[in-house]
């Protein structure tokens, strides 16, 4: 177990991943589509810089109390992180980028060999159905990293 800290939180869906929506770079067992719940046997995708982590990596991320799977590659993502968010079929539009937005956050951390029963937040924090919920309450920005290890 190994924290990464000082990990810049941004988040990314369907309408803002250019022409490639929700496929991601690596199939991860996911057919190359961005999805999961969060848990550890459903890790939500994240897209990260070329070689900041192992495609397919398994990490948990105290921010949102979830496990988060490197799935994508971030070509402009120095210091930083994307998770996916909303639907892996529909477009949140405006609404969905504005939640994104509300959701990102500077000075996080990342744990790198995660145990398999960390707590996981049952709630998104963007909502994945059609109409775009955001939910700023599910996320934790408050946190002691050191218990995680």
């Amino acid at each position: 177990c190994t924290p990464v800290l000082n990990v810049f939180h941004d988040f990314y869906g369907i309408p803002d991943n250019g022409p490639w929506g929700s496929l991601t770079s690596y199939d991860c067992g996911r057919k190359y589509i961005a999805g999961g719940s969060g848990t550890f046997d459903d890790p939500l995708t994240f897209a990260s810089p070329t070689g900041a982590y192992k495609a397919c990596e398994v990490v948990y991320d105290p921010y949102l109390q979830k496990y988060l799977r490197n799935e994508a590659i971030c070509f402009n993502c120095s210091g930083k992180i994307k998770v996916w968010t909303g639907s892996a079929t529909v477009d949140g539009g405006r609404d969905q980028i504005a939640c994104e937005n509300l959701l990102a956050a500077r000075n996080q951390v990342l744990i790198r060999k995660p145990a398999n029963n960390l707590k996981v937040e049952s709630k998104y924090s963007a909502a994945k159905g059609g109409k775009t919920t955001c939910n700023t309450r599910a996320v934790f920005p408050s946190y002691f990293y050191q218990g995680y290890c």
